[in-house]
């Protein structure tokens, strides 16, 4: 009696770890920039004919910010069925959105048919430090003498860093005889998550003697993080 216990016992436990779903690798782990998309491979193996697999997914969790699960998509199409003893090769894509801050993020997949079959896979996510920013290429002012006239400096944080302490400088011009246009810029130092934009003012004050002519000036803008830097010209 003591023998056959012990086997109606191995019996039970070899039957409770049996899987109809297995996913590998796991994780799948991915690289990438902000406002790239990123590919990783895993595969569905399955011990029995299984039916309407549908995949549950979680947002990718960061330290500072999440990635929403929207984010994340299969090329495999749901629900889908697998026969005894076949795989399934699925695709994952990640579209790493502008706003996400350079670090790892973590989340999860259900790999599931929902009747008790399922399997949990596991997404590592590192997107890479990128400090930058960009500015539109050319800002153009039109006027007469002795007026005040503006134009749009637009500033957009395209890396994956807090960029701090933005300074715009571009100096005052002058004509032949040094009659002045003072220039001026609104805001100024100032900061810009990623994924973030400022449209900055230029203010152009044209002194009443200064020479009808066609005027330029480079326009910098530079952050405290060394890689971050843009430029435009003002016509």
């Amino acid at each position: 009696m003591k023998k056959l216990l012990i086997f109606i016992l191995m019996l039970f436990v070899t039957v409770g770890i049996a899987s109809a779903l297995t996913v590998s690798p796991n994780p799948v782990s991915m690289s990438g920039n902000v406002s790239t998309t990123v590919n990783g491979n895993f595969s569905i193996s399955t011990v029995t004919n299984v039916t309407g697999i549908t995949f549950v997914k979680s947002d990718l969790v960061g330290s500072i910010v999440n990635i929403s699960s929207s984010y994340l998509t299969f090329n495999q199409s749901t629900p889908f069925n697998m026969l005894n003893g076949t795989t399934t090769n699925v695709i994952a894509s990640v579209a790493i959105p502008a706003s996400a801050y350079a670090g790892t993020y973590n989340g999860q997949v259900n790999v599931t048919d929902g009747v008790g079959n399922s399997s949990l896979l596991n997404i590592s996510l590192t997107v890479q430090t990128v400090n930058a920013m960009s500015a539109n290429s050319t800002a153009s002012i039109t006027s007469e003498a002795d007026v005040s006239r503006t134009a749009s400096l637009i500033i957009t944080n395209t890396g994956s860093t807090n960029l701090t302490n933005i300074n715009i400088t571009g100096s005052n011009i002058y004509d032949a005889d040094n009659d002045t246009i003072i220039l001026s810029y609104s805001p100024n130092n100032f900061a810009l998550a990623p994924g973030n934009q400022r449209t900055v003012t230029i203010t152009a004050n044209i002194n009443k003697n200064v020479d009808p002519d066609d005027y330029t000036r480079i326009i910098r803008v530079n952050a405290t993080v060394t890689g971050a830097s843009a430029s435009s010209t003002l016509t």
